[in-house]
């Protein structure tokens, strides 16, 4: 038999069921009335001492709205009473809503410190809401006292699945984090402040500055403790023009004083690799800004070796520093051979020269009054390559 009947009342029932029984998704786009937010600030004036009493006779409905309310505090009242209430009627529909509202208001101390408390207290309830996660307790308890939560949430997310190759974003819900929330969106915009090191070098170098120049300057130096932790020093030439937009905004050059101010809290490991960054940019930008120079390719490929490099306009020459030795290189197009000194040699009889002679000058003078002082000179003719690497290995410069 067909049976087609429905009840004409059924619509508007299932509509009243709605609003006394909502889900928590339902919960989170509410429109909160009100009389019901006439209840919430006489809740939140209650004494101290009448908050237990009172929290045990609201209906679960309302407190079911009370946790759609606080997350955003529309009104800013004190939140006090109003989490004491939430902890103490907590359910795990309650806490699951609270968990899905903090990521959006993640600012909110109450609710952090509110979240803590279940998690803490209520730790069976809460391990019902992350149970199709990989996030545990006692991740969520280091997570709402951060100072930076989308740092913490991110750097736990690289914790997971570093063998696979998956996206963020996915990295992101495996933990219970939804992507489209702004904790989700601040993670995934503050992800090179803690990716790895397969992270950094899947992103080039065009494509990162974007990034960096939307970062605060605390982001800029989490960004910088991570990245040289994670890389290598040959890693670096990559990033030319990341380097040497944070040269030129935040750090300056080596050994200025906005430098060693900048690299306080760094440790010496991060600070020598980010001084040999900014050698692969000023060798770059001494011979040329193509790839292809020769004098840039192999010069390059010292640099992990070297402590130092720095220009000298007025004569417009290239001084690389090594443990032991100094290499003089000119800039300009008419070159003009390489030179080698013993460090303590160059110190005391060559180095002066640099800044008081133009090129011209330093060139003939090097060859015809200074010469005696160099371990080496070679001219750039085919095979120089070749002679210079025989020699900086032959002398322990390179290894």
């Amino acid at each position: 038999m067909k049976t087609s009947y429905k009840p004409s009342k059924l619509p508007a029932i299932a509509a009243q069921v709605r609003k006394e029984h909502p889900t928590s998704s339902e919960i989170k786009n509410y429109q909160l009335d009100n009389s019901f937010l006439d209840e919430v600030r006489q809740w939140a004036k209650l004494p101290k001492e009448d908050v237990d009493g009172e929290a045990i006779t609201i209906p679960i409905r309302k407190v079911r709205l009370l946790a759609n309310y606080v997350p955003a505090n529309s009104l800013h009242l004190p939140l006090l009473n109003l989490t004491r209430i939430l902890f103490l009627r907590a359910n795990e529909e309650i806490a699951r809503s609270l968990f899905i509202l903090w990521q959006d208001y993640f600012t909110n101390q109450d609710l952090c410190y509110l979240l803590y408390r279940i998690v803490q207290d209520k730790p069976e309830l809460v391990k019902k809401i992350v149970s199709n996660t990989k996030l545990e307790n006692t991740t969520m308890m280091q997570w709402f006292p951060s100072k930076n939560i989308p740092y913490a949430v991110g750097r736990e997310c690289m914790r997971w699945q570093k063998s696979d190759r998956i996206r963020f974003s996915d990295r992101l819900m495996t933990l219970g984090i939804m992507p489209s929330t702004r904790l989700g969106q601040l993670c995934i915009q503050e992800y090179l402040t803690f990716c790895d090191r397969t992270g950094y070098l899947e992103i080039s170098d065009r494509d990162m500055l974007p990034a960096l120049k939307k970062y605060s300057p605390d982001s800029i130096k989490l960004f910088l403790k991570n990245i040289l932790t994670e890389l290598k020093v040959e890693d670096f030439q990559r990033y030319y023009q990341c380097g040497s937009y944070l040269r030129n905004i935040y750090t300056s050059d080596a050994g200025t004083l906005k430098y060693k101010n900048f690299f306080s809290g760094f440790t010496p490991e991060q600070e020598l690799k980010y001084h040999r960054w900014l050698n692969y940019i000023l060798i770059r930008e001494s011979f040329s800004k193509n790839s292809n120079d020769e004098r840039l390719q192999f010069w390059s490929q010292y640099v992990p070796y070297s402590t130092d490099a720095y220009r000298v306009s007025a004569s417009e020459c290239l001084v690389i520093e090594f443990e032991m030795y100094s290499i003089i290189e000119f800039t300009t197009k008419t070159m003009g051979p390489l030179y080698i000194y013993r460090k303590d040699i160059f110190e005391k009889f060559v180095k002066k020269y640099l800044k008081r002679m133009n090129n011209t000058e330093l060139r003939h003078s090097l060859y015809n009054e200074l010469l005696q002082y160099a371990t080496e000179r070679i001219i750039h003719h085919d095979n120089w390559q070749y002679k210079t690497s025989r020699y900086l290995m032959a002398h322990s410069i390179i290894s």
